[in-house]
């Protein structure tokens, strides 16, 4: 996919040293779903630099920057620069992705497997004691609809997709999960066959869908997520 026109991204913060518990619940979460999907899909576009920016920080850049160097000297040096101009994900994203995209193959799979080990130790990094208000809170949601864990974890997506427009952005504006031509994705990073996901947008769950997300916003609406 090639760098198109700029625009600015709707991305906020960068979880950078998250400290409250639920924090890290989501941003744990949000790591795994991200290393399940770049494992089978190895999306190296802008907008996927963009989510990893957000959610890995300065790690990214950090990587990007140091695979530079095995560039020839006329694109490194113009790398160079361009990342020393950077001031914000979107032109750090910008940047990476043209990286990647201008390489070739043996450079983009190095790219990606740092990307990977990167992804892991920050989900390693994100080990708390206890659990976060959020667990509790799916906890109580599966008691009290009688889930399966499957149709927890698709809960627990539903609602980091509908409060974090990082992760929105991604899954759904860019890959469009939400589609049927894009619903392997959401299986991938659900680690879901496609026939169990299908069972579980038209079973009971599908049925009350509706219903359970109204009750799990006003149930985390005092929740500064």
């Amino acid at each position: 996919m090639p760098i198109g026109r700029r625009r600015r991204s709707r991305i906020g913060k960068v979880f950078k040293q998250p400290q409250d518990k639920n924090e890290r619940f989501v941003l744990k979460k949000c790591s795994l779903f991200l290393k399940r999907h770049l494992s089978r899909y190895s999306f190296m576009d802008k907008e996927t630099m963009e989510v990893l920016y957000w959610t890995m920080g300065e790690e990214i850049v950090q990587i990007g920057e140091g695979l530079v160097t095995r560039l020839d000297d006329s694109r490194r040096i113009d790398l160079e620069e361009e990342f020393s101009e950077c001031y914000d994900a979107d032109d750090y994203a910008n940047v990476i992705a043209k990286m990647a995209l201008g390489a070739g193959p043996g450079f983009r799979k190095e790219l990606n497997r740092r990307i990977l080990t990167s992804l892991d130790q920050r989900i390693k990094s994100l080990e708390y004691r206890g659990k976060a208000d959020f667990e509790k809170n799916m906890i109580l949601l599966k008691k009290m609809f009688n889930l399966t864990k499957e149709e927890t974890e698709f809960c627990t997506f539903l609602y980091i997709i509908s409060n974090y427009d990082a992760f929105e952005e991604y899954f759904v504006d860019h890959i469009e999960c939400h589609k049927l031509r894009g619903r392997r994705y959401l299986a991938n990073a659900l680690d879901l066959t496609f026939g169990k996901l299908s069972g579980i947008l038209t079973g009971k769950l599908e049925k009350i869908l509706r219903g359970i997300m109204k009750k799990v916003l006003a149930l985390f609406a005092m929740m500064d997520l």
